[in-house]
């Protein structure tokens, strides 16, 4: 069936389209009075083409005036209206028994929009209809007013969305900003990943409390971001949450910054709403019809988020399109988001508790593919930097380290080392692979590291005779093999032999002293009050790492401060390692060039020269006394010139050895402080820079005037 309206601006015609109109049938006009009445033949059937025609509003008007004049004259009673005129036209069709009369208000347009296809807002509940079968009539049609019956312009729009765009750019800024405020924070990978970052987090957040609400602020910022945004990603966060917090905890924090980031979302649809109510009116009046019922719209919404076949985002963002009302989409939202964010938590409680799982079960030796874990045993409560470390070496030994196929697909390398188990029970201990610093045994044999015991005296040799504490030991027996398996050498070549006992000097000596009490220096009468304290020391450090006395100590939290302080340790073990292997080895070669070709340099053999610079002192006095060079004592060298890396050349004095600042001969105290022209004026030397104040050290423009330099100060 078609009905065509004329426009009543235009006089255009609009047609309601139905599906049951074969053919459009002729028309016959009449005039009646002013009004065109249409004439409007049927078929056979109930299904024919119904057509009419109105004149604009103002020949209505023109025909109420013209009834009321008529009624004057003939002193009949003047017409109601023109509103009764309009009902005395009718507009028949004859269809057998069938006919229909429509009688449309003056009060209100019948068409309101100018267009070939009748929108919703036509208000079709003021045209009675016949008993004739019509969609019109159904009363699943809708009745709510189309707020956008005009097709909005995008550049209306442009505004709008430059402001939502902005406000993206600095929130994903600041949400940056944040976490790059937790160091520990970094993007996993994989859930061994997640498992690492988890420790890594709680042994920060068990300082103190409020690097507890840094990192859950931190968190929970990025969890609103994510969610405002649409942005894919929350569930990592969910196990992240539960592998910090209890999982009930964990699980209500989620939900309610889930709810919070869903209704932000709600509003970056806002710029696009018109367009979505043009393009698609019935979908969004029958969701506008549901939103007048709160029961009815928080039961669906509450469906919708347990039953998620449609992704949260677009619930999200069709809320802000039809306008939900505000409480039943949150409450709605957090209730429904209970299950995933629950399961996502309870993950994250998962993975740490395997962890700890296998820390307390490491005394049953779990089988790993067929593989034994090892099992390392240390004392509980207060730790140190010495068992630290000897933890973190004996993991860089191959047979301490965990299989890599335990539940690939799921936990890939979720325990890649040799279990902890901290404790003093002695049954335990024993079950132990290997134990350190507890037992009261040493016995390389049966791998027990203990140096607490009463007529304990074993040092590491080689010119040093402090005695060695747990990490001493395992670097003792283990050092030469983590060495040279870390850097890829052979156990048993020099340069191993080397870096072995510069480490041992360097690094492991000050840890093996601190733990068993050796002061810095020999204990004289009358030993003057140091001048300044140093507590920066690795060993200090650790012992930072350690719950503080008014907070609560748990051996949960000891055994997660025990994890970082070991990797503390670590970290700067390999750092002096390859320090050592890499930097200052391969300056041996060139200092053992320069002390053979002193005599070159100068007829004095006290000038040496080194044409690259590097550091040469520690090298130097393990290689000024040896045979090979026959330096006799009193002719040692007493200045170096070496390049500055500005094209000019220092001189600098040798000091007796490598640990004191002294010198065997400074530079000539004249030049002392002096620079430049008055420098070259005093000393005799053109292109002179500098002379220190202190005589250790000078400066000039050319090698030939260091080396000039030099000589004065060796004839001085």
């Amino acid at each position: 069936m078609y009905i065509n309206l004329p426009d009543i601006q235009n006089e255009q015609t609009t047609t309601i389209h139905s599906n049951y109109a074969p053919q459009r049938p002729k028309l016959s006009s009449t005039r009646s009075r002013g009004r065109s009445i249409t004439q409007i033949p049927t078929s056979s059937t109930p299904d024919a083409d119904v057509q009419f025609s109105l004149q604009q509003q103002p020949l209505l008007a023109a025909a109420d005036n013209e009834s009321s004049a008529e009624g004057s004259q003939s002193g009949r009673p003047r017409a109601n209206s023109t509103q009764s005129k309009l009902n005395q036209t009718k507009f028949s069709a004859r269809n057998r028994s069938h006919s229909l009369e429509l009688s449309p208000p003056l009060e209100a347009p019948i068409i309101s929009v100018k267009t070939s296809k009748v929108r919703p807002s036509i208000n079709i509940e003021n045209i009675p209809l016949s008993p004739i079968h019509s969609p019109l009539n159904s009363p699943s049609s809708p009745q709510i007013p189309d707020p956008y019956p005009i097709r909005p312009k995008l550049k209306d729009s442009l505004p709008a969305l430059a402001k939502l765009a902005a406000i993206f750019v600095l929130s994903t800024a600041f949400m940056f900003m944040a976490l790059s405020s937790v160091k520990q924070l970094h993007v996993p990978q994989k859930l061994t990943d997640v498992r690492k970052l988890a420790f890594d987090l709680r042994a920060y957040m068990t300082l103190s409390s409020l690097n507890s609400l840094h990192v859950l602020g931190v968190i929970g910022l990025m969890y609103v971001w994510k969610q405002t945004w649409s942005i894919p990603g929350s569930a990592i966060v969910n196990v992240i949450l539960g592998a910090l917090l209890p999982t009930w905890i964990a699980t209500a924090y989620a939900c309610l910054l889930t709810a919070f980031g869903g209704f932000l979302s709600s509003f970056t649809a806002l710029p696009v709403a018109p367009h979505i109510h043009y393009h698609f009116p019935n979908a969004i009046n029958n969701l506008r019809s549901i939103n007048k019922d709160p029961f009815r719209l928080f039961e669906r919404l509450l469906i919708a988020r347990l039953i998620p076949v449609i992704p949260y985002a677009v619930l999200n963002l069709a809320g802000g399109v039809v306008g939900v009302s505000y409480v039943p989409f949150v409450v709605s939202l957090f209730l429904g988001s209970i299950p995933m964010n629950g399961v996502a938590c309870a993950v994250g409680d998962v993975l740490v508790s395997l962890a700890y799982f296998t820390m307390a079960e490491a005394s049953k030796k779990v089988k790993l593919d067929g593989q034994s874990s090892k099992t390392i045993g240390t004392h509980n409560g207060v730790f140190h930097a010495d068992e630290a470390l000897a933890v973190f070496l004996l993991r860089l030994l191959p047979e301490y380290k965990a299989s890599r196929r335990f539940c690939r697909k799921l936990l890939y390398q979720l325990t890649t080392n040799a279990a902890v188990t901290r404790t003093r029970d002695i049954n335990i201990l024993n079950q132990m692979d290997i134990v350190v610093d507890v037992g009261d045994v040493y016995d390389h044999d049966k791998k027990r590291y203990d140096h607490h015991y009463r007529g304990f005296n074993e040092v590491f040799g080689h010119n040093h005779n402090t005695k060695l504490s747990s990490a001493g030991l395992i670097y003792k027996h283990y050092g030469k093999k983590i060495i040279s398996g870390h850097l890829g050498w052979n156990e048993d070549e020099e340069r191993t032999l080397q870096i072995w006992l510069k480490v041992y000097r360097e690094f492991i000596e000050a840890l093996d002293a601190i733990d068993n009490g050796v002061s810095l220096y020999p204990t004289v009468e009358n030993l003057p009050e140091a001048a300044y304290r140093n507590r920066t020391d690795l060993s200090s450090r650790v012992g930072k790492l350690n719950s503080n006395w008014n907070e609560e100590f748990t051996e949960q939290s000891q055994m997660v401060r025990f994890e970082e302080a070991s990797k503390l340790t670590g970290k700067e073990f390999l750092e002096s390692v390859d320090q050592y292997a890499k930097v200052w080895l391969p300056a041996r070669d060139i200092v053992v060039d320069a002390l053979s070709k002193r005599n070159q340099v100068d007829d004095s053999g006290k000038i040496i020269l080194f044409e690259t610079f590097c550091p040469w002192i520690d090298h130097y006095f393990e290689l000024e006394h040896l045979d090979q060079f026959q330096i006799k004592q009193g002719e040692e060298p007493l200045y170096a010139l070496l390049p500055d890396g500005s094209k000019g050349w220092r001189v600098r004095g040798i000091p007796p050895n490598s640990t004191t600042f002294a010198l065997r001969k400074p530079l000539p105290e004249p030049w002392r402080g002096l620079r430049d022209e008055k420098l070259a004026e005093v000393s005799g030397v053109p292109g002179t820079i500098f002379c220190h104040a202190s005589g250790f050290i000078g400066g000039n423009d050319t090698f030939e005037g260091a080396l000039e330099m030099a000589r004065k100060a060796v004839q001085f």
